[in-house]
C-alpha cells in the first residue's frame, strides 16, 4: 500500500464526501486504532487517521492513487518491512528535500 501523509491543512476533499463511510479499526499493529475511511459506493480505501486523542491525530494518511498526479512521486520510506510479501522487491526511495532557512 502506498501512503502519503498530510497534516489537516494541506488535505482538501474535492469530492466524494457524500460517499464516504469510515470504521474504527483496532486491530492495527500498532495496538493504536485507526478511523479507515472508504468510499461507501465501490469500497476503495480512500484515507485513514489515528483517533482525535492520540498522537498524530492531525495527519490524513492518503491512499497514494487516489491523489492526482501521484504517479510522479517516489517513496521516502518503507515501512513494516517485516510484513512485506516474498514477492516485493526492493523500493528505491527518495530522501525527503530540506528546506533552506532564509
Amino acid at each position: 500500500m502506498t501512503n502519503v501523509w498530510f497534516k489537516n491543512e494541506a488535505f482538501t476533499l474535492n469530492a466524494g464526501q457524500d460517499a464516504l463511510k469510515f470504521f474504527q479499526d483496532t486491530d492495527t499493529n500498532t495496538g493504536k486504532p485507526l478511523s479507515r475511511y472508504f468510499c461507501s459506493n465501490c469500497g476503495s480505501n480512500v484515507f485513514f487517521r489515528m483517533s482525535p486523542d492520540l498522537p498524530r491525530s492531525d495527519i490524513y494518511i492518503v491512499q497514494g492513487p487516489a491523489i492526482e498526479g501521484s504517479e510522479i512521486w517516489a517513496p521516502r520510506k518503507e515501512s513494516f518491512l517485516a510484513n512485506k510479501l516474498p514477492w516485493v522487491k526492493h523500493l528505491e526511495t527518495k530522501p525527503k528535500e530540506k528546506k533552506s532557512k532564509l
